[in-house]
């Protein structure tokens, strides 16, 4: 469960009860959703589902927990961050082969078939095959994507930013000439745009 919760872009919290008594030690996986799963001795505190709520994403170490009578040692397990390639491009795959081995997971969106094909991107986690309204609307966005759109058709990057610029989002970058760019504004904007000077 913890590898399909890091899979679909989900922070998960590991909570440690350490126990001079085996019976009473136990650990627990927690998600801010407040999906639970692992061996906790009897009853899940529900402040400690509180407290964990409020404090996702802290690094590890050990925590005192109002409720609690030890200490607790936590860790927050991150998922890799996801970048996005809206464009399927010949200029996209050497992209999405270095986004790979730097440790990212890439998703490729393309509504040009051939071109969004495994042949060309066999690093890519995923491929998604339609137009960007449609292949937007199925990935769950979070804070910690990073999305580069690079389909060199206007009107498709223009609705990519509308789209786009309602999810908050590590970064937004668009990869073309300056003439292409130039015409491209954010209604709502992201925390960075990739438009280089």
């Amino acid at each position: 469960m913890l590898k399909d919760s890091l899979d679909d872009q989900t922070e998960v919290m590991l909570i440690l009860k350490n126990s001079a008594d085996p019976l009473a030690a136990g650990y627990s996986f927690v998600t801010n959703s407040r999906l639970r799963f692992g061996e906790w001795p009897g009853a899940f505190p529900e402040a400690l589902l509180d407290w964990v709520a409020a404090r996702m994403g802290w690094r590890s170490g050990m925590q005192i927990v109002p409720g609690e009578a030890e200490e607790v040692f936590v860790h927050t397990y991150f998922p890799k961050p996801r970048l996005t390639l809206f464009g399927a491009g010949p200029d996209a795959r050497p992209l999405a082969s270095f986004a790979a081995a730097a440790g990212f997971t890439v998703t490729v969106a393309d509504w040009r078939a051939a071109l969004c094909d495994r042949s060309f991107f066999p690093d890519a986690y995923t491929l998604l095959d339609g137009f960007p309204e449609e292949t937007a609307g199925r990935i769950r966005w979070t804070p910690n994507d990073y999305v580069v759109i690079m389909t060199h058709h206007f009107r498709r990057d223009q609705e990519l930013i509308r789209i786009l610029s309602s999810h908050n989002l590590a970064y937004v970058g668009i990869l073309g000439s300056n003439a292409e760019r130039s015409g491209f504004s954010m209604a709502a904007p992201c925390r960075s745009i990739g438009t280089p000077p």
